[in-house]
């Protein structure tokens, strides 16, 4: 039987509150991307997105640097086990991923009310830990596995984006 054992979540937070955003009447005279004084976000220099491979988490994805890898297992039991890889710039780049026991006996790509439920069960407990509310969740594809886009806003105005898929 082909079962899912990987949950991934691509997240993504912009214009954190710490971080001011800058509309264009705040730039300087010279065209630069930044206020006076002020470098520009690594972001915006496509020589520093770098492709990233995890041979143990089987993705490949491009961060704006090189992002630290640190265990993300659970605690509770059944234990699963995962890894997080993060990068903080003006913004924090992360995917997380959780396998599941090779005895778990459910197919979440077909089994859609399973599926629905652990989207959901992610999504509550980062509103609850983050404060944030909902702005926009739209199901989506990601490789043909089945996912779920999320946007967030948090208390301090930032933006979080989520991607979340089953793989």
């Amino acid at each position: 039987m082909s079962f899912l054992t990987r949950f991934f979540l691509l997240t993504i937070v912009s214009t954190v509150s710490a971080i001011p955003s800058y509309s264009q009447e705040s730039k300087t005279r010279q065209g630069s991307s930044a206020p006076a004084g002020r470098p520009p976000a690594v972001e915006h220099d496509p020589n520093a997105w770098k492709e990233y491979s995890s041979q143990r988490g089987l993705f490949t994805i491009t961060f704006p640097g090189t992002p630290t890898d640190d265990d993300n297992s659970s605690g509770t039991a059944p234990r699963l086990e995962g890894r997080k890889y993060m990068l903080t710039t003006t913004a924090v780049y992360a995917v997380y991923y959780m396998d599941f026991p090779a005895d778990f006996s459910h197919d979440l790509e077909k089994e859609g009310m399973l599926r629905k439920q652990l989207f959901d069960n992610s999504r509550d407990a980062a509103v609850s830990q983050s404060k944030a509310r909902v702005l926009d969740e739209t199901d989506i594809a990601i490789d043909g596995h089945p996912g779920r886009l999320l946007k967030l806003v948090l208390p301090g105005g930032g933006i979080l984006r989520e991607k979340r898929c089953c793989s």
